[in-house]
This record gives C-alpha cells, sequence and structure tokens, in this order.
C-alpha cells in the first residue's frame, strides 16, 4: 500500500520505508502486546487451574483420611466388642464351672443323705420288727404263764 505511494506521488524511497518500518513495528507491537496479554491471561488460568487441583487433592487427601479413620475406627469397634464378648464369655464359662461344681457337691450330699435316711429306714424297720417279735414272745409268755396258772389253780395277774 505505501509502496504505491512511493511510485504515484513520488515519495522519496527511504520515506516510504521508513513509513513501512513504523508501521511494522507499531503492529509489532500491538501483537507484542496482545501475545504478553495473551501470556499473562494464559499464566493466570494456569495458575488458577493449579490452585483449584491442589485444593481438590487437599480436599481428596482430607476426605480419604476421613474415611480412612472412620474404617479404622469401626474395625476397631468391632474388634473390641469382639474382645469383650470374649471376656465376658470367658467370665460366664468361669462361674458357669463354679456353679456346676456346687450342684455337683450338693448332689453328692444329697445322695450321702437319702442313703443314711435309707439305712434309718431299714433300721427302724428292723426295730420295729424287733418290737413285734418282743411283743409276741411275750404275749406267748404271758400264755404260757396263764394257761400253767389255771392248770396250778392260782389266779393269773395279767
Amino acid at each position: 500500500f505505501d509502496l504505491q505511494l512511493h511510485i504515484h506521488k513520488k515519495i522519496p524511497k527511504d520515506a516510504v520505508i521508513d513509513r513501512c518500518v513504523s508501521c511494522l513495528l507499531f503492529q509489532m507491537a500491538g501483537i507484542e502486546a496482545a501475545l504478553t496479554s495473551m501470556m499473562q491471561e494464559h499464566a493466570l488460568r494456569r495458575s488458577q487451574a493449579k490452585e483449584r487441583a491442589e485444593k481438590a487433592k487437599q480436599d481428596a487427601l482430607a476426605t480419604t483420611i476421613v474415611v480412612a479413620n472412620l474404617l479404622v475406627e469401626t474395625l476397631n469397634g468391632d474388634v473390641h466388642k469382639s474382645f469383650q464378648d470374649e471376656k465376658r464369655i470367658a467370665s460366664e464359662a468361669q462361674a458357669l464351672a463354679v456353679t456346676v461344681q456346687r450342684f455337683s457337691k450338693q448332689t453328692k450330699q444329697w445322695i450321702s443323705m437319702v442313703n443314711e435316711f435309707d439305712m434309718a429306714l431299714k433300721e427302724v424297720g428292723d426295730f420295729e420288727n424287733w418290737i413285734k417279735i418282743i411283743e409276741y414272745d411275750c404275749e406267748s409268755i404271758a400264755n404260757a404263764i396263764r394257761h400253767v396258772s389255771l392248770i396250778a389253780g392260782r389266779p393269773s395277774y395279767s
């Protein structure tokens, strides 16, 4: 465009070149400013994206820690409950063993008492039988004395 001015209007060639260089420098300055602005904008966006990524990373890490802690607490709670249940069962088993031992001893005492009572009943039965035998013998003797008294003519005192 400017070179055509040189041809048609007879403007010196150096002036046209200077004007073209100035125009190019001006355009380059505009391009440089635009590129600088674009680079600054890109750097800002990149920085913001990096900050968002870092924040997302921190959030993910914090969430992971929370989840891990919850899992550990849950598992520890179950393990603790199992341990407590095991201790309770062991304690109850020991108490049951003591109770069984006590009942076994008491049952042996009852068996001994029943055997003693049975022996006492046998002795009472034997004593009753002995009393009946003595009673029968006494009656036999009394009858014999009466019979002898009647035969001898003496009155009997029974």
